[in-house]
């Protein structure tokens, strides 16, 4: 018998969506809890905010990661996002020259049976001439 539904939408979220040679990219996950760091595959939309504060203006770089639940699959995954810590997740995008690293803001954009869709946001970064600082 074939598979179900559920079945290929998962192969499909994982083997079309979080295909590093076509939407996805691999990054550097800091669990909030602690432990060692992994590589996961994900798929990220870029976004960028500006908010004005009066006499503060906050720029962020913020992300949406689409990520799989399941942390034993080969291309990595989070079981559950830690919304409650502290201290947040955090990620590093593959190739990033910057010390900040985007932090989970604990919002949860959306939830499928095969992923999730996470915010994550840091600072944006200034620049000064042609030297960058974060």
């Amino acid at each position: 018998m074939g598979n179900t539904l559920k079945d290929d939408m998962k192969i499909d979220a994982a083997n079309c969506f979080l295909n590093t040679n076509d939407f996805a990219e691999s990054v550097t996950f800091y669990p909030a809890a602690g432990g060692a760091s992994r590589s996961i595959d994900v798929r990220i939309t870029y976004q960028q905010e500006s908010k004005d504060f009066g006499p503060i203006n906050y720029d962020t770089e913020r992300i949406e990661v689409f990520i799989l639940k399941d942390e034993s699959h080969a291309k990595g995954g989070l079981a559950t996002p830690d919304r409650q810590s502290t201290v947040a997740d955090k990620l590093v995008r593959a190739g990033d020259t910057l010390t900040e690293k985007f932090a989970f803001t604990g919002r949860i954009l959306s939830e499928s049976a095969h992923g999730w869709l996470l915010e994550f946001v840091r600072p944006k970064p200034v620049r000064i001439g042609t030297q960058q600082r974060a």
